[in-house]
């Protein structure tokens, strides 16, 4: 039996891809259709397992593709406008990340952090307690504006 994430990432990254793909392409005009028939493809997705199992292991590294390219979108908005904080990609950004935990498990600090395998489950909770109180945060400062 999968686990809730396992069926989550894929349907949410299908979702995502083929909203976006319809909606930049303007094959159909009307958002109601784009977003019925990424739905459509989102739950083929979960019901055909060589997408899932597909989606799963490209998921890490579509992941660290979109936080370097939001990076570099933050570093080009800053060096446009100087320094001016943009909460929107902050949260895109810090929920890009805690996704890529998600995904990758206490099996990411151990590559990274040798000799810490015995505080990697204690280092992920507080990482994504961090990074959620951040993103709540952010959402907050932005909803000020």
């Amino acid at each position: 039996m999968a686990t809730l994430i396992e069926l989550v990432i894929p349907f949410l990254f299908m979702l995502a891809v083929v909203y976006g793909s319809l909606d930049v392409s303007g094959v159909f005009r009307n958002k109601r259709v784009n977003a019925l028939i990424a739905v459509v493809f989102a739950f083929f997705a979960l019901t055909y397992e060589p997408a899932m199992l597909f989606i799963n292991q490209v998921m890490p590294f579509a992941i660290m593709f979109f936080v370097v390219f939001f990076f570099i979108g933050f570093v080009i908005k800053i060096a446009k406008k100087g320094v001016e904080k943009d909460y929107n990609l902050i949260i895109i950004i810090l929920g890009l990340v805690l996704l890529l935990f998600a995904t990758q498990g206490s099996g990411f600090i151990n590559n990274f952090l040798p000799g810490f395998e015995e505080q990697a489950s204690n280092i992920m909770i507080a990482s994504t307690v961090v990074f959620i109180g951040v993103i709540l945060l952010a959402a907050y400062k932005l909803s000020i504006k």
